[in-house]
């Protein structure tokens, strides 16, 4: 009887011991480190990006794992194509910083920017979509749904 005790009590020390060992190798960064400064950014993003006029929208909502063409719409508030403005994109699925990745945007048409994304998992992506011009830079976000 005391030898099964004491079987039991190591392997639930093994499986916990080796729980916190998993948990230490896979723990993602902080999401925010400081809430506050996080949001007056966010409400100074968001004054900047009214006062500037400029519509920036995803013309390909639903792309397809695990590669594909991700179109941007660039405007600015009288509806006229924002063109020769750099327009670079970030990628992340929320639930982890795993498969960030970043692409820098080719203007195909007036206003129209695109570029070929890797997508490896299926899911809600947040883009964050920032475009340079005049000595501006806004970043916009938006999100796609990535199927198989």
């Amino acid at each position: 009887m005391k030898k099964l005790l004491i079987i039991t009590a190591s392997i639930g020390l093994a499986a916990v011991i080796s729980t916190v060992i998993a948990g230490a190798l896979l723990s993602e960064s902080t999401v925010v480190s400081d809430p506050y400064a996080t949001a007056l950014r966010w409400d100074a993003v968001r004054k900047e990006r009214l006062q500037s006029g400029w519509n920036v929208s995803i013309v390909t909502r639903t792309i397809h794992l695990p590669i594909a063409e991700l179109i941007i719409s660039v405007h600015d508030g009288k509806g006229e194509a924002l063109t020769d403005a750099a327009v670079d994109l970030q990628l992340t699925l929320p639930a982890t910083d795993r498969y960030d990745s970043e692409y820098h945007m080719k203007q195909s048409l007036p206003g129209m920017y695109r570029n070929i994304v890797n997508v490896p998992v299926r899911g809600r992506w947040l883009v964050r979509i920032l475009v340079h011009k005049g000595g501006k830079f806004i970043p916009f976000d938006e999100t796609i749904q990535v199927e198989q």
